[in-house]
């Protein structure tokens, strides 16, 4: 009989269908339908076609498996596909993560028991050379002052709010909203004007603070490296005459020691010497420069100053070195006026070591200027450079077939000592016991490229066209890197870090390598493209990747830097 569901032939004494399962009915003599349930459902199903339905029943089973292993393949591989093409295209960062991870940072800053402590910023974030990460002004930093040694410092928001900052563990304190703030060189005192017009002084170490007793507005303030004087310009206004100055000197008690009426001219307080008894003083408006000198205001230069783009005072801050139309200038407190030591056109000025800036001012760790070297500026090697002597002349160097140089004046015991290059030939210029000298240190035979030095010219580094990197300290010269030239692929960059005292360098194969003072190893980056920019300012080491994105280099970070 057959199947009353699939309408297979089955043998009649069967109970089920071997191919569906579905029982076999039968009729009784009363027309009802005579099922017998059976404990198991292929009982009584022959062998022949119970391995007949297994077959079929694993057949099945096994295509539907297959079906859905090849749905999840081609679902994989899509979805691979799409994340793939949305890094590439949509996340920027993608290359540079993949190249950070390939080739993780290996270099070690950190020192949890350093005496100095350093601190660095990027974006806000505040990050120091122990560890510790500050996010307290992010996006929102103006500035930031600090002393390494003392482990003190200041930031001040965008706001020009001022807070004290402990360098060691990054943590800070409000202190006022300023109007106009700056602090010692020395001393690590904080002096600002308030929103009142009130100067207030801050001693950063001892947190000891005072207010400057005066019935004036105070609209500009200098204070001397050692911290024992400050002056302050003050303005009030009279119904006669209109508008009045005058200069206050205190010392650090707010003690006066004298005042000078200016009348109705604003002058802008450019330094204050340690004695107290000097301050020079600039009028941008009228373009000239001013020294109060015991008790005496004079006017020391007469002709627009404001076109100066170099202006040095020493560290005492009784003498005064600026570059003004092509011209070099020299005033020692007490003179009548400033005496001209060099004339020329588009001169410059390289200084000695230890020079910090503040704006366009500089301020020189040392007594006086000679060492300082002048330069003459003119077409391709036809610039002329002359050394500065004891005596504030110009002494011509030995030779000047000069293309690259140092930025700074190297001081040994001996004298003072420029490094540069003509050619493939590397030089010292000296000056000793006043007497211009040349050295040449070796024809390394390869045209040069760039120079880089640290902060005081002892070490300085050299990169040729020949893709080679010498390491020259003293007399020595060593060449510590080179590599094959072929077509196409850029000579190494160099870029010097001020924090971490380490040499960076790229390769042309797309190597971002760091070097310490021994010329040992201790960072190397794949994938890297270039510099972005190097100098020897905090954290400004800044390189990109191949795929684009910039990264700057933070003691043991790697921060991705957002140009603001």
């Amino acid at each position: 009989m057959k199947c009353n569901n699939c309408g297979h032939e089955v043998k009649e004494k069967l109970k089920y269908c071997p191919i569906c399962g579905n029982p076999m009915i039968s009729i009784d003599d009363s027309g009802w339908e005579k099922i017998e349930v059976e404990e198991k459902i292929f009982k009584d199903v022959p062998e022949d076609d119970q391995d007949k339905y297994d077959a079929v029943e694993q057949y099945n089973i096994k295509k539907k498996k297959e079906i859905r292993k090849e749905k999840g393949i081609v679902a994989v591989i899509l979805t691979v596909l799409f994340v793939f093409i949305a890094c590439l295209f949509i996340i920027p960062n993608f290359w540079s993560v993949y190249y950070t991870f390939k080739s993780p940072v290996v270099s070690k800053f950190i020192d949890p028991d350093s005496d100095i402590v350093n601190l660095a910023e990027n974006n806000g974030v505040i990050y120091n050379n122990r560890g510790k990460v500050n996010s307290e002004f992010k996006d929102n930093l103006s500035n930031m002052i600090y002393i390494p040694a003392g482990h003190i410092g200041i930031v001040v928001d965008n706001d020009n709010n001022l807070y004290f900052i402990n360098c060691e563990d990054l943590t800070t304190e409000y202190i006022d909203h300023a109007v106009g703030y700056s602090c010692s060189y020395y001393g690590a005192v904080l002096y600002y004007i308030d929103d009142g017009g009130r100067l207030k002084v801050n001693d950063l170490a001892n947190r000891k603070s005072w207010i400057h007793k005066t019935n004036n507005e105070v609209v500009s303030a200098a204070m001397s490296p050692n911290s024992g004087y400050l002056c302050c310009e003050e303005t009030w206004y009279d119904v006669n005459n209109g508008q009045q100055y005058k200069v206050c000197i205190v010392d650090k008690n707010d003690n006066v020691i004298y005042e000078y009426t200016i009348g109705d001219e604003f002058y802008d307080l450019l330094g204050m010497s340690n004695d107290g008894d000097t301050v020079y003083m600039c009028s941008y408006s009228l373009g000239r420069l001013y020294c109060l000198h015991d008790k005496r205001l004079k006017t020391i230069y007469w002709s627009n100053i404001y076109n100066a783009d170099q202006l040095y005072l020493n560290s005492e801050q009784n003498k005064l070195l600026f570059v003004n139309n092509g011209k070099v200038y020299y005033h020692v407190a007490g003179e009548e006026e400033c005496k001209e030591v060099f004339t020329g056109t588009n001169c410059m000025v390289y200084p000695k070591a230890n020079v910090d800036i503040i704006d366009n001012m500089h301020f020189i760790l040392e007594e006086d200027f000679d060492g300082y070297v002048i330069c003459e500026q003119g077409f391709g090697n036809e610039s002329k450079y002359y050394w500065l002597n004891e005596d504030i002349k110009p002494i011509p160097f030995a030779k000047n077939d000069i293309e690259y140089t140092v930025e700074t004046v190297t001081t040994d015991k001996h004298g003072y000592k420029f490094l540069y290059t003509y050619g493939s030939e590397i030089h010292y210029a000296t000056l000793n016991d006043g007497k211009s000298g040349d050295v040449t240190l070796k024809d390394i035979k390869d045209p040069v490229l760039q120079i880089v030095s640290d902060n005081q010219a002892v070490d300085i580094w050299i990169s040729t066209a020949g893709n080679k990197i010498y390491h020259v300290r003293g007399d020595a010269i060593e060449q510590i890197y080179e590599h094959p030239i072929s077509d196409g692929e850029d000579p190494p960059e160099l870029a010097y870090d001020s924090l971490t005292e380490f040499l960076y360098y790229t390769t042309p194969d797309n190597k971002l390598i760091g070097v310490d003072k021994e010329d040992e190893v201790k960072m190397l980056i794949k994938g890297v493209k270039g510099f972005v920019q190097g100098t020897e300012d905090s954290g400004d080491i800044i390189f990109e990747f191949k795929g684009g994105a910039e990264y700057r280099i933070i003691f043991d970070k790697l921060i991705r830097f957002d140009d603001q």
